[in-house]
């Protein structure tokens, strides 16, 4: 079964992501224990690391089932954010831009 990160990964458009100099993203998943992950997209280069990121642009908070329902497209971003299953701070001008270049 591919993980969170991979299917995350393979959403972004790479072509989308050239002109984008820095986002940074950490994602907080929510449960009994919670686990992180970071996004970062740099000069065009994608990395997906399995750690926090202290100077984030943008957190994001939202549990496992709920982040594998948006990225399956089973669930929209639009839904979860006012469902209040999804939590989005920081740069919101930001977390737009990457929100388009995963085509959600």
């Amino acid at each position: 079964m591919m993980s969170l990160m991979e299917l995350l990964k393979g959403k972004i458009n790479k072509g989308k992501i050239k002109s984008i100099d820095k986002i940074a993203i950490q994602v907080d998943l929510l449960g009994e224990d919670i686990e992180h992950f970071y996004i970062e997209i740099k000069d065009g280069k994608l990395s997906v690391q399995p750690y926090e990121y202290i100077d984030r642009d943008i957190l994001v908070k939202v549990k496992r089932d709920d982040l594998n329902k948006i990225l399956i497209k089973k669930l929209t971003i639009e839904n979860a954010l006012n469902k209040g299953l999804l939590y989005v701070y920081g740069d919101l001008r930001k977390a737009l831009i990457f929100k388009n270049s995963i085509g959600l």
